[in-house]
């Protein structure tokens, strides 16, 4: 009989919010493995309060490359925050979350703070 996958963790994301405009937070700092699993889908389900687009990107802390970038998530419109959607699978280690808007420039979103770090944290053996 084969196992069933897991079902993916989901994780909130705030972009650009009004104490900070240059601040993005996941409301979740780690997720973990089921037994015997390789990776974990992850759903990113982003929230962007500001004026400006952005998106989110996911790289391993240590790393400049790229594991998957989301498309670009609009700005706030109306009083309500634009929205977007990253869904990636992952193997244990630790991650940053970022902002590439502008990356390799001086107006680099991840320069200005936005980026936050994340874990794939395998379950404790019994």
């Amino acid at each position: 009989m084969i196992a069933a996958a897991p079902a993916p963790a989901y994780v909130g994301v705030a972009q650009d919010d009004r104490r900070d405009p240059w601040r993005l937070d996941a409301t979740r700092a780690s997720v973990r493995l089921a037994a015997g699993a390789r990776k974990r889908t992850v759903v990113f389900s982003v929230s962007n309060y500001g004026m400006d687009p952005h998106n989110l990107a996911v790289r391993r802390v240590g790393s400049t490359a790229l594991i998957r970038t989301s498309g670009l998530i609009p700005a706030a419109s109306g009083g309500r925050p634009g929205t977007g959607t990253l869904r990636v699978a992952l193997p244990p280690g630790r991650y940053m979350l970022v902002c590439t808007i502008g990356r390799g420039t001086a107006e680099s979103h991840v320069r200005r703070g936005m980026h936050d770090r994340f874990a794939v944290v395998r379950r404790a053996a019994r």
